[in-house]
């Protein structure tokens, strides 16, 4: 038998938080259900359905004989547990103001309220029967989180129905949610405090798709393009953009957002590394092979950004031009640190070689 004591708010929180997250098909008993594992300081809870997980942390107050268990709860466990235990709230120092002891042995688990609105309260549940084939959702996210850094999906596909589940541990813990992709993995990984982490996988998706969303791109490309004064889509562009993604519009800044956006959207490059480096990260970082878009950015003239674009085409980052609509890139992200070596490595060895129209 363990029995380990834990704030009632703290537990309350990690259940509402990752319920949502348990699998509702029934026929999925090995994911039809929550995981808890008791460890030296923390209680790890945990539920996942394959397209997305939670893992929230709750504090263990004491552990009457250090045991470490693994058990599960049935989504009708947690729902009594929620409904049967409440909270006042914690004392001024922080410490909980009520506590509930969980006493696990091979039969039962019973909550029992320690300290509560009414203390000696206990729930007696059958033990839920522990499963082997559970996913390790802690092993997942270290790995996810301990990816090499390179850039993560610039875009991911999912159903709106999981996104939103991930709002019930904003709601619990009264936080925002962190969304942010790690490493060169398919999932975005989804925080809320301290205290909660999940993750958010990719949708499968097959080519028509894909094809399809990047029509709708283009399509949203013409209509918002309608909206503004003074520019007009090209039938061109949007049959490019169909074809290779969507990419914004190759013309000068006509607005003050389009100035705000030239400024915000990219950090400036190191004014002392080599001009075709800087144009090749920027590029390759961005997805978007436009000259005006180096004009901006470094800060150059017409013809020098003219210059590193061809050079660009030389080293095979980006299609040949047409018309001026944007290249294609052909280089990813995660292949940018190669380039820059293979570029540099270049540029050192014939130092006294400019690029075309470098001069101002």
């Amino acid at each position: 038998m363990t029995a380990i004591t834990v704030g009632t708010a703290d537990l309350r929180r990690a259940l509402r938080a990752v319920a949502p997250h348990i699998d509702p098909d029934k026929d999925m008993p090995q994911l039809h259900r929550v995981r808890l594992a008791v460890g030296p300081e923390n209680v790890t809870v945990s539920a996942t359905n394959r397209s997305t997980g939670g893992l929230a942390i709750v504090s263990i107050e004491d552990n009457d004989d250090g045991g470490m268990p693994v058990f599960d709860m049935s989504p009708l466990d947690v729902k009594e547990v929620l409904a049967l235990f409440r909270s006042t709230g914690k004392h001024s120092d922080g410490a909980p103001d009520d506590l509930i002891q969980l006493e696990v042995t091979e039969q039962h688990l019973t909550v029992t309220d320690v300290s509560g609105l009414f203390p000696g309260k206990s729930l007696r549940l059958p033990r839920f029967p522990t499963e082997e084939n559970f996913p390790d959702l802690s092993e997942v996210l270290v790995k996810v989180l301990t990816r090499d850094p390179t850039p993560g999906p610039n875009r991911l596909v999912t159903d709106g129905d999981f996104v939103g589940l991930f709002t019930a541990a904003s709601r619990a813990y009264g936080e925002p949610l962190v969304i942010e992709s790690a490493g060169g993995s398919v999932a975005l990984v989804i925080s809320c405090g301290e205290s909660f982490i999940g993750l958010l996988m990719q949708m499968r998706q097959d080519p028509e798709t894909t094809a399809k969303i990047n029509g709708w791109h283009s399509d949203w490309l013409a209509r918002l393009g309608d909206t503004v004064t003074g520019y007009a889509p090209r039938t061109a562009g949007a049959e490019f953009l169909r074809s290779t993604g969507f990419a914004p519009g190759d013309g000068p800044p006509q607005s003050a957002a389009d100035r705000l956006l030239a400024e915000a959207d990219a950090i400036p490059p190191d004014p002392d590394d080599d001009p075709l480096a800087q144009a090749a990260e920027l590029v390759v970082s961005t997805q978007f092979g436009s000259t005006s878009m180096l004009q901006r950015k470094l800060r150059i003239g017409f013809a020098k950004a003219a210059a590193l674009m061809a050079g660009l085409e030389e080293l095979g980052v980006v299609t040949p031009a047409e018309g001026t609509q944007a290249r294609t890139v052909l280089v990813y992200p995660e292949d940018l640190p190669q380039l820059l070596d293979k570029i540099r490595e270049h540029s050192s060895s014939q130092p006294d070689q400019r690029a075309a129209g470098d001069s101002p």
